[in-house]
This record gives C-alpha cells, structure tokens and sequence, in this order.
C-alpha cells in the first residue's frame, strides 16, 4: 500500500516529520493536550452504557406546528481508535429526526454530526474535537439527501482501497429508524462500521504517522464479522 502515511502536526492531532533536537521536542510537548494522542485503554463493554446515556442526553423534542412532535436523536455510527495512548476514543455519531427517520441538519444546511472524544485517561469526561482533529478526522461531505449520506475522511485517504468514502444510511425497519455507517470493499462487500482502528509509529516516543488501519465491522449482506488490516 502506497504512501499511506498520514502528515502530524508536533503534539497535535497528527504531526510533520521533522528534524529537532531532544530539548526541542520537549519544548513543543509541554503542557499539550490534543485528544488524538493525549490517552490511555478502555473497557468497550462498559462504554456502551454510557454511549446510549449520551445519546439520550442528546434527544431534542422539536415540534412542526401541527401538533406532530420529532425528536432530535444522536445515532452512533463507529468509535475511532489507536493504539498510542489507547484510553481517548473518539465517537462517531450523526442526529436524525424521529419517528420519520430523516437526517437532521444544521442552521447551515449542513448534516448534524454528532462526534466526541471519551477522555479516558482524564476523568472519563466528553470533550469536542479540536480544530485540528477535524481536519484529520472530521467529516468531509461528498453527498447528503433526507436518508443518506455520503462523507470521506483524510484519515482514510491514502489507504489501498477504491472508495474511500463512508456512506450512513437512515431508514425504517420494522417499525425501528435504524443508522448505520458503512464502507465498501474492493471485493463489494459493503461493511457496516463498527471501529477504525489506528496504528501509530513513533520515535523516541513522540508520534510520527499511521503504520497500519484496521476497518471492523459487519457484513451488510450476511451480518458475519469483517476485519480487514490496511497497511502503510
């Protein structure tokens, strides 16, 4: 896989290679607090509780005038994970509009993300993404219609794949608005996301790009277990 490294920003989310001294780099790093790398690893089972328990929180009554009411409901796509400072997690989530199944949007028109990082290695608390997380990781969007849409990251960007785009689907089924993200595979398969998984090279300790990115998820099609490893 060609060219899959992903430029960092020194003690940021993901940082330049570059040429420093030892003090240098201790200089850059004091005091630096980006979510991306500043983590540690998390129990996943006891972190679906407190998933639904945000989700809630994020439920907004909005009514359209004629005595019909849709609630505002945040919808978990995937987590973003790493295995450098493992405890920090970022979640991947989108509000949609309930019972119709639509997707929300923004006063600007925009499709509402939902996405925040679980600070593990603090106190367990939320904090949003910083600027510099969204230019790695933040939604890019290519498409958007009531019930679908379609957005890339550069975090997926140079990895060996044809379609490089992440595809969320709204719909009704039986009965219950379903949300799902997914990616499509060189082979067709279509994934629904569950986790992407970074891993991060570094030297002495300070982190210098992605060596691999691992997609886990399931089948569309069969509901089967999917992971597939995508190598610098």
């Amino acid at each position: 896989m060609k060219n899959f490294v992903l430029a960092l920003t020194l003690c940021s989310s993901f940082i330049s290679i570059q040429t420093v001294t030892a003090d240098e780099i201790a200089n850059r790093c004091r005091g630096s607090q980006n979510p991306l790398f500043d983590s540690v690893p998390l129990s996943f089972d006891s972190m679906e509780g407190t998933t639904d328990q945000v989700n809630a929180i994020m439920a907004e009554d909005r009514s359209d005038g004629n005595g019909s009411t849709e609630q505002e409901t945040r919808f978990e796509l995937f987590r973003f994970e790493k295995d450098y400072h493992q405890k920090n997690v970022l979640h991947y989530g989108i509000k949609v509009n309930t019972p119709s199944c639509t997707i929300s949007y923004k006063s600007n028109g925009a499709p509402n993300f939902s996405t925040y990082w679980r600070m593990g290695e603090e106190r367990n608390q939320i904090k949003n993404m910083t600027n510099d997380d969204l230019k790695k990781v933040g939604p890019i969007v290519l498409s958007h219609n009531e019930h679908t849409v379609r957005f890339k990251m550069n975090a997926l960007k140079e990895i060996n794949i044809r379609k490089k785009e992440i595809t969320i689907e709204a719909e009704i089924v039986d009965g219950t608005c379903r949300v799902k993200g997914y990616i499509e595979l060189d082979d067709g398969r279509k994934v629904n996301l569950n986790r992407i998984f970074a891993n991060i090279s570094s030297f002495i300790g300070i982190p210098t790009g992605v060596s691999a990115l691992t997609v886990d998820g399931n089948d569309r099609a069969t509901g089967e277990r999917v992971s597939v490893r995508f190598r610098q």
